[in-house]
């Protein structure tokens, strides 16, 4: 008797073992798509939290001085008492921001202006987006009716 047909199968075929590997290649890619969108959807959700930040502390501002930071002072005014203010007593006690102004989540500055070009009446605070380019659909503001 042929001792290979007593014995019965051990192991995997090749074409076995490449299907589960096409399987694994598979899921990785569902798992690797998934984390981008997260990731991507978190760093709006970032940058629309810190604009949040930004408006409290400017309106704070203007409660304490009469109108919001000048463009050219910007947000740094909101660290450090601006050189344009005619009553710097007026200004604090304490900065209105307790740290340092951070970069967006892509890195880039966040704008400001006042008047602002959307919100005439006040300013304007924004992050570029993840083009990195103003003035495009992806700018995250503190403008009205963005979701």
């Amino acid at each position: 008797m042929n001792s290979s047909t007593n014995n019965p199968r051990r192991g995997f075929t090749l074409i076995e073992v490449m299907l589960v590997m096409v399987i694994i290649v598979i899921l990785a890619s569902f798992a690797v798509v998934a984390v981008g969108r997260n990731r991507a959807r978190s760093q709006i959700n970032q940058a629309k939290i810190q604009v949040g930040h930004f408006k409290t502390a400017i309106e704070l501002f203007n409660i304490d001085i009469g109108y919001y930071p000048s463009t050219q002072s910007g947000l740094e005014s909101l660290r450090n008492c601006p050189p344009d203010i005619p009553n710097p007593a007026k200004w604090g006690p304490t900065p209105y921001m307790d740290t340092e102004i951070p970069l967006d989540p892509w890195d880039q500055p966040y704008q400001y202006c006042a008047p602002g070009r959307i919100n005439i009446d006040s300013f304007d605070v924004w992050s570029l987006g993840a083009d990195r380019q103003d003035n495009t659909p992806d700018d995250i503001g503190n403008w009205p009716m963005q979701q």
